[in-house]
């Protein structure tokens, strides 16, 4: 590694063990199935009306991609004060299929 790659590494660990929970855990309804939970903040600038049509617009597009990977499951309205004009944002949540637990046992079988 090059000294930048040692920088983002460094703030990228800092970051993920600060901030970031378990992503993965089980489905209740179906308890074979091993999931991890993404999330996608959308944030525009702009003046307020032209926040809001874009977020209508964005947020779309983002259920809609994120409903391609896996099952979007939350759509949260969130503001963001940054010194100045309030930013309009949505966070949504979604559910992405990492991997299928079978409960039977693989056979062998000799060639």
């Amino acid at each position: 590694m090059n000294g930048l790659e040692d920088v983002r590494r460094t703030v990228y660990d800092a970051l993920f063990a600060g901030v970031v929970d378990d992503p993965f855990g089980m489905r209740p309804s179906d308890p074979r199935t091993i999931v991890a939970e993404v999330a996608v903040i959308v944030a525009v600038d702009g003046a307020e009306p032209a926040q809001l049509a874009a977020l209508d617009l964005l947020q779309a597009i983002a259920w809609i991609a994120l409903e391609t990977v896996g099952t979007a499951t939350l759509a949260t309205p969130q503001q963001f004060v940054a010194g100045g004009a309030t930013l309009h944002a949505v966070a949504l949540s979604a559910d992405v299929d990492v991997d299928v637990r079978t409960l039977c046992p693989p056979v062998l079988t000799l060639n």
